[in-house]
């Protein structure tokens, strides 16, 4: 059993037509519904009711699915943490705070000190960081 078997088995249940799934995989017909036989063969179960080109998911079938699902999950999840650890990942932080003066200076303080501390986990998760910090008091008579 492979991935390729279960985005096939996953796309067939998806559209419950064997001919417009193979479409969709851009592969032959015959070559799907082989790579479905072979899996239902290493499973031991058929996973599909059948009524010509038409199939359903029967209950081992949407067992089955439930699990394949949570692979493709955990597949996600470990190219995300993959690329996590490579420093790939991007996105941004925003941080605003309002109150006086002082309230706000001494919040941002801390908050540089924070970001001091966990400078470690940061240099471990992303290649660079930009702070820019803003203060902007308005006058209020």
């Amino acid at each position: 059993m492979d991935l390729l078997q279960l985005h096939y088995f996953q796309t067939v249940a998806r559209l419950e037509h064997v001919t417009r799934a193979a479409e969709e995989l851009r592969v032959a017909q015959p070559a799907l519904s082989k790579t479905i036989a072979r899996l239902e063969a290493e499973l031991g179960v058929p996973l599909f009711d059948r009524w010509g080109r038409r199939v359903a998911l029967n209950a081992g079938g949407r067992a089955f699915l439930r699990h394949v699902h949570r692979v493709f999950r955990e597949v996600e999840d470990g190219r995300q943490e993959l690329a996590d650890l490579a420093g790939l990942a991007r996105g941004s932080v925003t941080v605003a705070a309002t109150g006086s003066a002082l309230h706000v200076r001494l919040f941002f303080a801390n908050l540089i000190r924070a970001l001091l501390i966990f400078n470690g986990l940061r240099s471990r998760y992303c290649q660079r960081a930009l702070l820019v910090y803003h203060y902007h008091q308005d006058s209020v008579h």
